[in-house]
């Protein structure tokens, strides 16, 4: 009679220890494209931060981390991953080494990409003020303008 007890024991035992090792396997697949995600835009992250400490970007690299954004995106679509790509696309439109026509189109690619920060999460004012001034320096109607700034504001 000691015996059975020991096996029910030990029976529980391996199935808490299944039930914990089938448990951590789901949550890992389930935040598995999430963590890729992250870990493919730290370069993006790291950009962006040191040019809002130094106020001066590396426009060889923009390119390429503009791409590493876009990649970001397709493997996690977040609207923070959709800010970095606006950021970048800014600063690759603001390089006086491009093209007119090349820069003006990467900033239209930069309104589209904060509208997007906006449309999954509508209470970010940095996104908001980047559409609006970007809109401003294209040379948009003041009527595409004034709603943006205004967002800004309110969610500001």
């Amino acid at each position: 009679m000691y015996t059975e007890p020991v096996n029910k024991s030990l029976l529980l035992r391996y199935t808490l220890v299944l039930i914990t090792g089938v448990s951590a396997l789901i949550l890992l697949s389930l935040s598995w494209p999430r963590l890729q995600a992250s870990l493919r835009y730290l370069p993006v992250d790291t950009a962006i931060s040191k040019y809002w400490e130094t106020r001066e970007a590396d426009t060889g690299q923009l390119d390429a981390l503009i791409v590493r954004a876009r990649e970001t995106i397709a493997l996690h679509d977040h609207y923070r991953y959709w800010g970095g790509l606006s950021e970048l696309q800014i600063l690759s439109g603001q390089d006086m080494a491009r093209p007119y026509w090349q820069r003006r189109q990467v900033l239209e690619q930069a309104v589209l990409s904060a509208l997007e920060v906006v449309e999954r999460a509508p209470a970010q004012p940095r996104a908001w003020l980047r559409i609006a001034r970007t809109r401003a320096f294209l040379g948009y109607p003041v009527a595409d303008i004034i709603p943006a700034w205004k967002m800004s504001i309110l969610t500001g």
